[in-house]
């Protein structure tokens, strides 16, 4: 019979987890920062541009036709670049992440899914809804999110459903 010590390998799992966390918990608060940063500084600013250039636009300046289409197609790729941008700030981080909590985001990345895709979809909620501790909400929505951008660029499917199980001692994610 060989006995091993199993502390050592423990430990060092143990140090691997709460590292690996420290990760997460850092690339989510940097894709926070960034996601503030554009949304308070340069999606204010696109849509102060969007501002200028509809009043540039006005019938009353009287532009020469080609001027004024000009300015009108450059207001229609700042409108988009703005909505893109903000697209963009919510996937990186949700706003509704931290103030809702993963369930209301989950369904807002659904609706927002199935509107984008055209994909059929459902959202199903087994037991009582609760919250739960912050980095295990953000992992399942980043888990869901994953889930739904490898629905829509690889699986071909006609329709999604995710479904949360809520029960004492467990939740369970499905897409």
């Amino acid at each position: 019979m060989v006995l091993r010590d199993l502390t050592e390998e423990y430990n060092r799992q143990e140090g691997l987890k709460a590292y690996t966390a420290h990760i997460i918990r850092a690339q989510e608060e940097e894709r926070l920062h960034i996601a503030r940063e554009l949304h308070d500084e340069t999606i204010q600013n696109l849509s102060l541009l969007c501002r200028h250039l509809n009043n540039a636009c006005n019938p009353e300046a009287k532009l020469s036709p080609p001027a004024a289409e000009e300015l009108q197609e450059t207001k229609k790729i700042a409108e988009k670049t703005v909505r893109e941008l903000r697209d963009f700030t919510k996937a990186l981080r949700p706003p509704s992440l931290d103030d809702l909590g993963m369930v209301a985001s989950i369904r807002r990345l659904l609706v927002d899914f199935l509107d984008r895709t055209g994909i059929k979809g459902r959202f199903q909620i087994v037991g009582e809804e609760k919250r739960l501790p912050k980095d295990i909400e953000t992992g399942m929505f980043r888990i869901a999110q994953e889930a739904l951008w490898n629905v829509e660029h690889h699986a071909r499917a006609t329709e999604v459903t995710i479904m949360l199980h809520f029960d004492e001692n467990e939740t369970k994610l499905s897409v």
